[in-house]
Parts: C-alpha cells; structure tokens; sequence
C-alpha cells in the first residue's frame, strides 16, 4: 500500500491579502477623517454617526459655523455628507441671484440650509411629512437663524398648483425632488403653465425607480435626475 503524504498548506498568501486588506482600510480611514476634519469641529463624532446606529442624537458642528442636530442611526450623518460635504452635481446648477426654491422631502433640513448658503437663496420652502424628521428639520433651521428664510411645512405635496398658490409664487428656481420618499404623479400630471414657470428640477429617487420620471422627462423643461442608491430612510 502506498503511503500518502500530507504536505501542510501555506497560509502566508491568504495572511499577506488580510494585511494588505487592513492595510487599505487604515489608509481609507485615515483619508476619510481627513476630509471629515476639512469639514467639521468634531469630526471623529460626525464619523461615527456616519458609520455606528445608537441612541438619541448628537450635534455636528460645522467649520463654517453651521450645525446639525442628527439621530444615530447612520442616514442623518449620510444625508449632510451627500447634501453639504459631497453635493455632487448639485454645486454645478446655476440658479441666478436670489433664487427661490421649493424641496419636497426635506428630511432634516441638510439641503434646505445648503441652499441658502451655496445658492444664496432668497426664499427656501421645505416639505417634509415625517413627524420626526420634520422636528430636527425645524430645530436645524432655528439653531442656524434662518428660519427668517426658510420655511418649513409639515406636510406632504399632492398638487402643484397648491404648492404655488399656497405661497403666491410667480416663479420656482428650483424644485427639488426627494422621490425616494415621494410620489411622483402630481408633478407627471402637472399644467403645462405651471411647469414652465419652474426653471430647473431635480430628482432624487432609487436606481431601480428611474423609469417613474418617465412622464415628466415628456414635457418641455429641463430635469436633472439623481440617481441614488435604494435606502429605506424612516
């Protein structure tokens, strides 16, 4: 019978990608709290808001001398990174002086002060139906003093045409869109007159929910869409 010989398994190369692999999250890591430190006073906190759920809330404090109070629970924290740290396309829109803008699905309020800030807004109305969300959005408003230019309502929109005459708008700069949260059918359904007196539109909604925009892509004005990943923010 011959003998069979078991020769041991090297485990060096699956040890050299674990270090490799700890190696580069460090690396990511320390990247990420240096960018944090670009934009916020505490900002190993507003890291583990961003990475750690837990209880009750927490403020970050900004270098430019906002602050934000958020809940633990990981989609605050994301929500002032996508809105104020990382705004992607939405520093590119050119809006004029002293625009007015109009956002369905103001969460916390994050877009709401960026708005006033980056675009120097004259006029900001913020929708948001959530009764816990809309409770930090008004708080986050008061504790940065604007709420002399920024307005917000606790409810949810169904109609254009309200949403204009409910506030005597002549004219929107922007309406901005969070669909995630949303329905879309009372902007798909819109008078063409009322759409053409918003200027720019935009859209968040979930990559797989792109073609629920479809009726309003149709008409004559010009739509950004957000494409986001799918998150369930409650």
């Amino acid at each position: 019978m011959q003998n069979t010989i078991k020769l041991p398994v090297s485990t060096a190369p699956a040890r050299f990608e674990e270090k490799i692999q700890a190696a580069y999250q460090a690396f990511r890591h320390r990247l990420t709290l240096a960018t944090a430190d670009q934009f916020f006073l505490n900002a190993t906190q507003y890291l583990q808001a961003l990475t750690q759920t837990g209880e009750g809330c927490l403020v970050l404090q900004m270098r430019k001398g906002l602050s934000f109070t958020v809940r633990r629970n990981i989609w605050d924290a994301q929500s002032i990174r996508e809105t104020l740290v990382e705004p992607s396309f939405l520093s590119r829109l050119y809006l004029g002086r002293k625009p007015v803008v109009v956002e369905v699905g103001g969460y916390i309020g994050g877009f709401a002060i960026y708005a006033i800030k980056a675009f120097r807004a004259a006029q900001v109305i913020t929708y948001e139906s959530c009764s816990d969300n809309f409770g930090l959005l008004s708080q986050n408003v008061v504790n940065n003093t604007l709420d002399h230019r920024i307005t917000p309502v606790h409810a949810a929109v169904d109609c254009l045409a309200k949403l204009f005459s409910q506030h005597q708008l002549g004219q929107v700069d922007l309406l901005k869109v969070d669909a995630s949260r949303s329905q879309l059918d009372w902007l798909a359904t819109a008078p063409q007159h009322l759409l053409h007196q918003v200027r720019n539109i935009v859209v968040s909604l979930p990559s797989e929910g792109a073609g629920a925009i479809a009726p309003v892509l149709n008409r004559q004005f010009s739509v950004w869409v957000e494409q986001l990943v799918s998150r369930d923010r409650r």
